[in-house]
């Protein structure tokens, strides 16, 4: 399999080329075209000065009398041979001395220039290629016609002959003039040669500039995705501590980043794991060890198996029973498959069952238990019997922390989108405070989590199973709702939740 590398480079060698090879393409032909052009049009106004001059000619003297120095110095100039004919045909001048000998009827017109003086056409002029063989001075007069047997062995004659075929003549007709001598135009197709040479070798420049680059800049892009895949195998054999640092601020960087991310939330996970299982072996050890020792001292006969016993370890059976059940209501909930029973139910029934649970339990410790609620509270869409467990889980871990005769206080309230809203949708929210130690800031944003303690001290009796919080919250949320805790430390600590109201929202 090819690399990134090769195919970005070889990616951006193509389209260099691709777009070098039709810059220099258009470009060589618009550089023929237009340069043949800027000489046609070169040749066609020296043509009409040369027309021009012989006809200033023939206005200042009044004829072609002593035309021929003129013609030669004008054929030596253009490098072509120079012809005037009269407005009959014949010829007057030529730069090649056979003036009088040859009638140039029918040489093609697109050849000769008209010669005008004052608007009155007095003659033409012929710029032809010079002859190599063939000879204009056969006739059958003075001003006697072409040689009907004349030929041209070396291809330059300037027009065909009477023994030519229609094709033939066609095609000669058809060749354009020879324009300047053979040094003229050697010179300047040496510099069209160098235009277009100059053209192409721009072209390998830019694109060998192209493909450069592209190496260049194939390299900084997968250079650090080496990095990230060789960090990626690291994580992936267990070292979730690998980071990568791609020094940039580009996409590579925010790659980086939720790499960086994601290897720090493995680690936590993983730390979350190893603590998970040392709570857990830790919980469930307690309970297993006190149940093991009654039953081994009553089997060995060193206690006896007396009603207060067999209720002791009935405790610690339904203590197991309890930590098992919250493990496995958290790791349903967790995985999004905690199965709830939602229907319109009364907020105010499941707060006062819920408090009428503990009241016993206050009442002994001198504890103080208010209720606040509200006469009218809308109905919520809940599971009463996930909701109950919320409360008895808030109202348990307040009893646990609150000093014998201190107050724990249950309100309800609707927020105030119900009353704005016409669909009359919105939130109920239930607040269980106490007037216990309070829980340190630091503690805050850790309660909610699994065996999380304040009490570090593990102590069961002082501090729970660490699992009722994280309950509530996995209950709350599955509810749609949101739950959190508030604290002054010294004063207390208050536990707002909240679950979304019944569509219908009435009061049974």
């Amino acid at each position: 399999m090819r690399s990134v590398t090769f195919r970005l480079a070889v990616a951006f060698a193509g389209v260099a080329l691709v777009g070098v090879l039709t810059v220099a393409l258009l470009a060589t032909r618009l550089t023929t075209t237009e340069f043949d052009s800027y000489l046609e049009r070169g040749w066609v106004a020296q043509e009409q000065r040369v027309a021009d001059q012989l006809a200033d000619y023939y206005s200042d003297t009044g004829g072609w009398r002593g035309v021929a120095p003129v013609l030669a110095s004008l054929s030596r100039w253009l490098g072509q041979r120079v012809v005037v004919g009269d407005n009959s045909g014949r010829v007057v001048a030529d730069s090649a001395g056979q003036a009088g000998q040859t009638a140039i009827s029918n040489a093609p017109s697109d050849r000769s220039l008209p010669i005008a003086v004052q608007g009155k056409p007095v003659g033409k002029v012929y710029l032809l290629a010079h002859e190599a063989d063939c000879d204009w001075g056969r006739g059958d007069s003075a001003m006697g016609r072409m040689d009907d047997a004349c030929t041209d062995p070396c291809g330059t004659s300037p027009w065909p002959t009477r023994a030519s075929s229609a094709p033939q003549a066609a095609e000669t007709r058809s060749t354009p003039p020879p324009k300047g001598n053979e040094q003229a135009t050697t010179s300047e197709q040496r510099f069209l040669d160098a235009t277009n040479r100059a053209v192409w070798l721009a072209g390998g420049g830019a694109a060998s500039a192209a493909l450069l680059l592209g190496l260049l800049i194939s390299r900084q892009i997968t250079a650090p995705l080496h990095r990230l895949t060789r960090a990626a195998h690291r994580v992936a054999a267990g070292n979730f501590h690998e980071r990568v640092d791609v020094g940039s601020k580009d996409e590579l960087a925010s790659l980086a980043a939720a790499f960086n991310t994601m290897a720090g939330s493995l680690a936590a996970a993983e730390q979350q794991r190893k603590q998970l299982f040392s709570d857990i072996a830790h919980e469930l050890k307690t309970p297993i060890s006190i149940v093991q020792a009654n039953l081994e001292a009553m089997i060995d006969g060193v206690a006896e198996a007396t009603p207060e016993r067999l209720a002791s370890l009935r405790e610690e059976t339904l203590l197991l029973n309890r930590l098992v059940t919250d493990l496995r209501d958290l790791s349903l909930a967790e995985a999004g498959q905690l199965h709830l029973h939602t229907r319109p139910v009364e907020l105010n029934e499941l707060v006062t069952t819920a408090a009428a649970g503990v009241q016993a339990q206050a009442r002994d410790r001198g504890v103080r238990l208010e209720l606040a609620l509200p006469e009218k509270l809308p109905r919520v869409a809940a599971d009463p019997d996930r909701v109950g467990q919320v409360l008895r889980n808030l109202l348990s871990n307040a009893l646990r922390y609150t000093p014998d005769g201190g107050t724990i206080s249950v309100t309800a309230a609707v927020d105030g989108v119900y009353a704005k809203s016409p669909q009359r949708t919105g939130l109920a929210r239930v607040t269980v405070s106490d007037t216990g130690p309070g829980i340190p800031p630091e503690d805050l944003p850790n309660i909610f989590e699994r065996f999380y303690r304040v009490d570090k001290s593990r102590s069961r009796a002082g501090g729970g199973s660490g699992l009722g919080l994280a309950v509530a919250r996995q209950f709350v949320e599955a509810h749609k709702g949101r739950i959190w805790a508030e604290s002054n430390p010294g004063k207390g600590a208050t536990f707002h939740f909240t679950l979304p109201l019944a569509l219908d929202a009435g009061s049974a």
